[in-house]
């Protein structure tokens, strides 16, 4: 099937392009038939690449599958693109008003789901780079010691003792002193 499927693919990629929108549109129409909304969401941008005129309706078929397939916030995106470019003249015009009374609640509670996952996300990435930092000061810290330091320990804090290690360790190699880990530093290491 999957041979079958590329080859029909590049047959219809030869033939004009009023031709490939027509095939296009009648398996758009079979879709809706049989109520395939993951198919209506893969389909639409194929409509699109095509780079013709494409009717402003195509936004709205593509929200009402995209709110089946509960991404709400995609739905609205399109319902607004299509009431923008149709008004109340468009074909659709009641049921889009109609389903941006349903999709707007939803809608909102994915954007906050969203932040949430970002807020987390930002706190992941937060947490990662303290304990990278905490290992990269623990492994100076550690060469330190070994290069005449003895003094310290590891503690992966950048601590007084460390500092002033680490600004001795820069001024006798001619780095740039400042007391903190660089990547020059741990060349000179």
């Amino acid at each position: 099937p999957t041979t079958l499927l590329a080859e029909s693919s590049v047959v219809s990629d030869t033939l004009p392009i009023e031709v490939q929108m027509d095939l296009l549109t009648t398996e758009l129409r079979r879709l809706i038939q049989i109520d395939d909304a993951q198919g209506i969401i893969e389909l639409i941008p194929r409509i699109r690449a095509l780079d013709t005129n494409i009717p402003d309706a195509l936004y709205f078929l593509e929200a009402h599958a995209l709110y089946k397939t509960g991404d709400a916030l995609a739905a609205r995106d399109r319902l607004v693109v299509y009431l923008a470019n149709s008004g109340r003249e468009g074909r659709y015009y009641q049921q889009a008003t109609d389903l941006m009374l349903q999709v707007q609640e939803q809608a909102e509670i994915q954007e906050r789901e969203q932040r949430e996952l970002e807020r987390k996300r930002r706190e992941e990435l937060a947490r990662s780079a303290e304990k990278a930092r905490a290992l990269r000061i623990r492994e100076a810290q550690r060469h330190l010691a070994e290069v005449g330091f003895p003094a310290l320990t590891e503690t992966g804090d950048l601590d007084k003792p460390t500092r002033i290690a680490l600004a001795t360790f820069q001024i006798e190699n001619d780095l740039r002193v400042n007391g903190d880990i660089t990547d020059e530093s741990d060349r000179k290491s």
